[in-house]
């Protein structure tokens, strides 16, 4: 069972939509990761407009990177969904291989980049 869920990228519009989505269906909490906390503030409004639900307010939970190894570390499921650049991906997902649990989990939101290249930051 999902009950908690890191969405990494969470200001995007892929981001704050599958946010909103999580924090509609099963009740998670989720936390939105974005660069800054402010940026993660803001994309909290985002996610609730997405869903026309104000009552998921209160699952989502603003996040900077500094908090993403404890986020990801608490998470059943974290999607990834940062700028389309293999490198910055390739960072993103071993971080999240290096702090996510054994039954966890992860996503991406990628649509051009090679699955196959992601894969190998994974044990």
């Amino acid at each position: 069972m999902v009950t908690t869920v890191t969405v990494i990228g969470a200001n995007g519009t892929m981001g704050a939509n599958v946010c909103g989505i999580f924090a509609s269906f099963g009740d998670a909490k989720v936390y939105m990761v974005c660069r800054s906390l402010e940026t993660a503030e803001k994309s909290v409004a985002k996610a609730v407009k997405s869903v026309r639900a104000d009552s998921i307010a209160k699952n989502l939970i603003p996040m900077d990177f500094s908090s993403l190894e404890k986020c990801v570390a608490e998470s059943d499921l974290i999607f990834e969904s940062v700028k389309e650049d293999l490198p910055i991906k390739s960072e993103i997902a071993k971080r999240i291989a290096s702090s996510m649990k054994d039954d966890a989990f992860s996503c991406t939101g990628t649509s051009g980049l090679s699955i196959n290249e992601l894969a190998k930051c994974y044990p």
